[in-house]
């Protein structure tokens, strides 16, 4: 009888070791169906680096059923892609990771999302809008207040002005000087995160020490965005072609001879991004708007530089010849799979 019991007890024990087994192969196998060495390149809808300079990433993928997105980060700078989740909306206006490891935040219109990324969740964020006079406000930019600490801080640049989310209060940012201000992107400085710019119709802003927002003369026609590389600021304009400043933010001087500008042309830089695997390779999209009485757009080309923006050269397609765009580029973003290869997203689709 005994023995008959230990044959029982050990084909027990047999069974719940496959079993167990069985089981961690279910769940490792979830966890690597979860897991990608690199993203679709065609449902890539926002990419971006963390501001602090790390080797995390954030990426918004268009979902196959057009309906959601799927989120995935990456820590070696693209390299694999881990899932982070998923919204359930359509389009995202902004994109950032968060001060802390296992946190990002995501716009889209006038709602704002935080991550758990550990957990791979989202929860939506309550923003009183009404409160700070900007119920009709829509976000364009986010950037983290790395000086705060509260555990939510961030910049958000809307079509209403420049705001900042301490916890769970929305004030404006600084003074009144970008009060109703399109504010196209907010950029805290990973050198210093003291230094804060503000990209907008009125031109380039800095916040002073004192909490007042400061016009930066030598840049006043509409910014549509801010890259920070190694040691370098670059501004693109929609009437002056691109600005750099090699000394944090203190003088910037025109590149407009090196994008592509023409005679009787006004260049307009409609797109720029820094390839988040190399801080030294920029690319700029470009267009012109030419007229007396009424103003048209015509579709330029997209420029590289692999000297942070020192030099620049059009890039070519197959054919060898300079890419001609077929319309505006609104973001550009730069391929994981092949070096000086970048996407332009388009109104019409992704180039």
């Amino acid at each position: 009888m005994k023995t008959l019991q230990n044959r029982f007890v050990r084909m027990m024990m047999a069974l719940l070791i496959l079993a167990s087994g069985f089981g961690f192969a279910l769940t490792f196998g979830e966890q690597e169906s979860q897991a990608l060495n690199a993203l679709p390149e065609d449902q890539v809808q926002r990419l971006v680096s963390d501001a602090n300079g790390s080797q995390k990433m954030m990426a918004a993928l268009t979902a196959s059923d057009g309906k959601t997105l799927e989120m995935w980060r990456s820590s070696d700078r693209g390299s694999s892609w881990l899932a982070a989740g998923s919204l359930q909306v359509t389009q995202l206006s902004a994109l950032v990771i968060g001060a802390t490891a296992d946190t990002a935040f995501a716009a889209t219109g006038d709602r704002l999302f935080q991550a758990d990324l550990n957990a791979q969740t989202w929860r939506e964020l309550p923003l009183d809008w009404a409160s700070v006079n900007a119920a009709q406000a829509q976000m364009t930019s986010l950037a983290v207040d790395r000086l705060s600490e509260q555990p939510i801080a961030l910049y958000i640049g809307t079509t209403a002005g420049l705001f900042q989310l301490s916890g769970d209060t929305l004030t404006r940012a600084g003074d009144k000087l970008l009060d109703s201000a399109l504010v196209s992107q907010v950029l805290v400085s990973r050198a210093n995160p003291r230094a804060v710019y503000a990209a907008s119709d009125r031109g380039l802003f800095s916040l002073n020490q004192d909490g007042r927002w400061a016009r930066i003369e030598s840049v006043s026609v509409p910014v549509h965005q801010l890259v920070e590389t190694d040691g370098t600021l670059l501004a693109a304009t929609g009437s002056n072609g691109l600005y750099r400043s090699l000394d944090g933010g203190r003088s910037w001087h025109n590149l407009l001879d090196a994008v592509g500008l023409q005679p009787g042309l006004i260049l307009d830089v409609t797109a720029l991004a820094a390839d988040p695997r190399d801080a030294s390779v920029l690319y700029a999209a470009t267009g012109s708007w030419a007229g007396t009485s009424q103003m048209h757009f015509a579709p330029g080309t997209v420029y590289v530089s692999v000297d942070n923006g020192a030099r620049w050269a059009a890039m070519s397609g197959s054919n060898g010849q300079p890419v001609q765009l077929p319309a505006r580029v609104t973001v550009l973003l730069p391929r994981s799979d092949a070096p000086l290869s970048v996407q332009a997203v388009t109104a019409q689709g992704t180039l």
